[in-house]
């Protein structure tokens, strides 16, 4: 942190939230490119390291990264509780068409987010208005 992150955080904490509340009620959206890195699995096997090893970061000279979109946040929160607090993410959770890899930590967390979000929220986490999937078309 620099010397005015620093003196910032020690007067108000929660500095980051605030300035990015006011950035979009007042319409500047904060924007980032959502890009894949995509190996077929083909080519899995194609590769001088082990692809699903997290500890390594896939060559994009090897492995371009491709954009598809970009994320914009153009909204607030407008019920903290359910908006934040019980935001349930599960990676077994995916549009159909989509499988899933071999990879240990994606495998381990697909049993694990379930779970704990059943921990969390309860046995219907996933009927609460907030946590079901909305479809947008364009």
């Amino acid at each position: 942190m620099n010397v005015e992150q620093s003196f910032l955080h020690s007067l108000f904490s929660d500095f980051h939230r605030k300035d990015l509340n006011e950035a979009i009620e007042s319409g500047c959206f904060p924007k980032w490119t959502f890009a894949l890195q995509i190996i077929e699995e083909k080519d899995e096997d194609n590769f001088d390291f082990d692809i699903l090893d997290a500890t390594k970061i896939w060559p994009e000279e090897l492995v371009p990264v491709q954009p598809i979109g970009e994320f914009e946040l153009n909204k607030t929160v407008e019920e903290y509780f359910p908006e934040v607090e019980q935001v349930a993410f599960c990676t077994s959770h995916v549009v159909p068409g989509i499988g899933f890899s071999d990879d240990p930590l994606l495998q381990g967390r697909n049993f694990s987010y379930f779970d704990t979000q059943i921990s969390r929220l309860g046995i219907n986490w996933e009927q609460a208005s907030h946590l079901r999937v909305h479809i947008f078309s364009f």
